[in-house]
């Protein structure tokens, strides 16, 4: 949208000292993005008045002419191909030196063989509107030499305003809504908008209103005595001067009005209305409307449109129709002031691929209160231009609308706190006033009255008029400083820590992969594990018969990955961290009304291994749950117990910590492995993540360094195969649990030289003082005792001795 700095000055007073940038800059700052502007007093220099002496045709090239011109104190030769020119017509003509608003520099040239030492210009060469059909005729009285700057009166400052930055402000899309906003950023008063009283006619004029709630408000009049003509310069000269071209007095003044206003506006022949009538209605099916581009359209019944006794003349909001236009013959008119919903015209707008300057303004919810003003200053340009002409009917005003204004009620210190500065009351009053406010100051606080030209769908809230103050007392004038904001570290959630390290720990400590499963199984998984049916939830909706019933362990899924896998890879191993669902509904409520609760879900860390070749990869379980124990800090231990019914009773330990059973590891049964068509052992291990969560400490124990040295003895035994590791253990260490600071196995051995049913272990103990350091006859006492032990305990012997 385009701006004149000197329209806006009809309105407010704007200072000479503040530079077009400045203005530019505030306007940018305070109220909508302004993209450039035009300084045609800069733009226009060496642009003067010519007279044509001579026009003849140009010797080498059909369509251009050579002009011999007037400058004022030259003649100048001049090549032109514009068809329009003639001896004696005044136009303007671009010096050699000139630089145009275009950016095109004139300079002395050939063209053609033939010299031009200047340029005669079109309008929209010298930014003074869009028309490139023709050189610039102008007034016959003006004396060649004489400035185009002064002979027009082009002191003027076009600003461009990026439009989208104007979505949500109806009341910006005019020159006087754009005055308000610099009245109150350079604290200068707002001239009352003012219009002439006119003598109305007697008449009546038809007006019908279908529905109000697409047409809130019509006003009409007839006016007789019309003269259709070009428009005065004044008049032209404003409108051109934002880039829109000149049509005739008529059009021009609606046009003039809609830009200084923001009411769009429209004049229809009054003789070609059939009836004499206006009825503002929805188009039937199938009517069509030749608008005034001439392109023929096909309306629906979502359009408004506005119809005379028969036919539609115009659709509403967006163009009229050439049924009604009017031309060199119309003597008799009706100017339409109206205001429709703004949600209709954007619909009817793009349906139709119809973009106008007055769709444009409807679609942003226009003040209906404006109608009144934009029909009154149309008539009082009307009367001016057109001296014969009269009102013959009454000013008809059809409305029924209701803004709402508030009040909204808004503390200072609710202002301030939002701004994060302090601004005095009376400030904050004066801003809001400026820019139209009705204000009722409280105690503490004020009641905010919404003008009408906000109330659309703008202003609604207190924070709105936070933004009001904000902007207009300059978002440069605050001080930069951090918010003071309390950093409280959020409450930490072990479950999800603890998650991520046992994630981290299988993924890139034991090569293992994550899998993500879906939350169910399916009655052949079940079936193939020998789990019972019903002890599964049946889900009501399933997807797919694979997702009929909700899981109760992670490892029927995992087993299904390890048979697409097998075909591609040897050694395999995956685990999952997911929730299980239990048939008892123990869970959370459904709701806090409620007393229905869910089913207890619990979390499990759940992983299998299947290395091909490897006939024990219930080892390779045992020590990747170990290790993870270990790293993460819990003490546990580990024993033979029940196993799952899938499972291999032979090899299955239960983990224990704080003497809880925590979870399991246990090598799957053949019987079950043949049902899933796997080929090679699978080992299993199943923890609890909930009962890991209970347990975990994530404080660090830390220990000084031994001051002194410690020995290292082995003891290699033979042992019967089903005693564990963890048993042996146990009874190591209790019989000195002073010196015996650690022990590891690092062999077990069954096969050739060792009894059936017996296997061998290999283990080092690690003994130490706090106090003293340990001679070998000390150490060795122990060490025998410890063997005598073992061999009464647990029916050990010593290999080799």
């Amino acid at each position: 949208m385009y701006i004149s700095r000197n329209w806006l000055k009809d309105f407010v007073n704007i200072p000479d000292s503040l530079s077009a940038k400045d203005l530019g800059l505030k306007i940018t700052m305070a109220m909508a993005e302004v993209e450039g502007w035009v300084d045609q007093k800069e733009s226009l220099k060496n642009v003067v008045v010519g007279e044509i002496l001579e026009v003849k045709k140009h010797p080498n090239a059909d369509k251009l002419q050579l002009a011999v011109v007037d400058a004022g104190n030259k003649k100048l030769n001049i090549v032109c191909g514009a068809p329009n020119i003639a001896k004696g017509q005044k136009v303007p003509v671009a010096l050699v030196g000139a630089k145009l608003p275009n950016g095109l520099e004139i300079a002395k040239a050939k063209v053609r063989g033939e010299e031009s030492e200047g340029m005669l210009c079109a309008e929209d060469e010298l930014g003074l509107g869009s028309d490139h059909n023709g050189i610039i005729i102008l007034d016959k009285n003006l004396k060649p030499g004489t400035s185009l700057i002064k002979a027009l009166g082009l002191d003027d400052t076009i600003y461009e305003i990026d439009n989208k930055s104007l979505t949500h402000r109806p009341d910006l899309w005019s020159h006087y809504g754009v005055a308000r906003e610099v009245s109150a950023i350079i604290s200068e008063k707002l001239k009352v908008y003012k219009v002439k009283n006119c003598k109305e006619g007697a008449a009546k004029l038809d007006i019908k209103i279908d529905d109000y709630n697409l047409c809130p408000r019509y006003s009409g009049v007839v006016i007789e005595g019309i003269k259709i003509a070009e428009s005065p310069d004044w008049l032209k000269r404003r409108v051109e001067s934002i880039g829109m071209r000149s049509i005739n007095n008529i059009v021009d003044i609606t046009n003039y009005v809609m830009m200084e206003i923001g009411q769009p506006l429209h004049a229809f022949d009054y003789d070609k209305l059939a009836g004499h009538r206006i009825i503002v209605r929805n188009a039937k099916s199938g009517e069509k409307i030749k608008t005034l581009d001439d392109e023929t359209r096909k309306l629906d019944e979502n359009m408004l449109v506005i119809a005379d006794a028969k036919n539609p003349v115009a659709i509403a909001g967006v163009m009229g129709g050439a049924n009604s236009e009017i031309d060199n013959k119309t003597q008799n008119i009706i100017i339409e002031s109206a205001n429709f919903d703004h949600v209709s015209i954007r619909k009817t707008s793009q349906k139709l691929g119809l973009r106008t300057e007055a769709s444009k303004r409807f679609e942003k919810s226009l003040d209906p209160n404006i109608t009144e003003q934009g029909i009154a200053k149309a008539i009082e340009f009307i009367l001016q231009v057109c001296p014969d002409a009269k009102l013959v009917s009454k000013l008809e005003d059809v409305k029924k609308f209701k803004l709402d204004q508030g009040p909204i009620k808004v503390s200072f210190d609710f202002i301030n706190k939002i701004i994060g500065q302090d601004i005095e009351a009376k400030k904050i009053i004066s801003i809001l006033e400026n820019l139209g406010f009705g204000i009722k100051k409280q105690k503490d606080d004020m009641l905010v009255t919404i003008p009408t030209w906000r109330a659309t769908k703008d202003i609604s809230i207190p924070e709105d008029i936070v933004e009001e103050v904000a902007r207009i007392y300059g978002y440069d004038n605050l001080d930069i400083k951090m918010p003071a904001v309390a950093m409280d570290r959020p409450a930490i959630n072990i479950e999800r820590e603890l998650e991520r390290k046992i994630k981290n720990i299988l993924a890139y400590g034991f090569d293992m992969t994550e899998v993500y499963n879906y939350s169910f199984n399916s009655e052949d998984q079940i079936s193939k594990m020998g789990l019972d049916l019903d002890s599964h939830i049946k889900v009501a909706n399933p997807l797919t018969s694979e997702t009929t019933r909700m899981r109760v362990s992670l490892v029927p899924a995992l087993l299904d990955n390890i048979v697409l896998n097998e075909r591609f890879f040897d050694d395999i191993k995956l685990f999952e961290v997911g929730s299980v669902y239990l048939n008892d509904n123990s869970g959370e409520k459904v709701s806090d009304k409620s007393s229905t609760k869910l089913p207890f879900q619990e979390k499990y860390i759940c992983g299998v291994i299947d290395e091909k070749g490897n006939n024990r990869p219930f080892y390779t379980a045992k020590n990747v749950v170990e290790a993870l124990l270990k790293q993460l800090r819990y003490d546990y231990k580990l024993k033979n117990a029940p196993t799952y019914s899938w499972g291999n009773t032979d090899r299955s330990l239960c983990v224990i910590i704080n003497d809880q059973t925590v979870g399991q590891i246990v090598e799957v049964k053949s019987s079950v492995l043949n049902k899933f068509n796997i080929k090679n052992k699978i080992a299993v291990f199943e923890i609890s993540l909930n009962e890991l969560v209970k347990n975990y400490k994530s404080e660090m124990a830390y220990h000084s360094i031994p001051k002194f040295p410690s020995i290292e003895l082995d003891i290699s035994m033979i042992i019967d195969k089903k005693i564990l590791w963890s048993e042996v253990k146990d009874l190591i260490i209790f019989i000195d649990k002073e010196l015996i600071r650690k022990i590891s196995i690092f062999d077990v051995y069954e096969g050739k030289n060792i009894p059936d049913n017996k296997k061998s272990i290999a283990f080092r103990i690690e003994y130490r003082s706090d106090n003293k350091t340990l001679v070998m006859d000390e150490v060795q006492a122990i060490h025998e005792k410890i063997i005598k032990t073992l061999e009464n305990k647990i029916g050990g012997e010593v290999r080799g001795k």
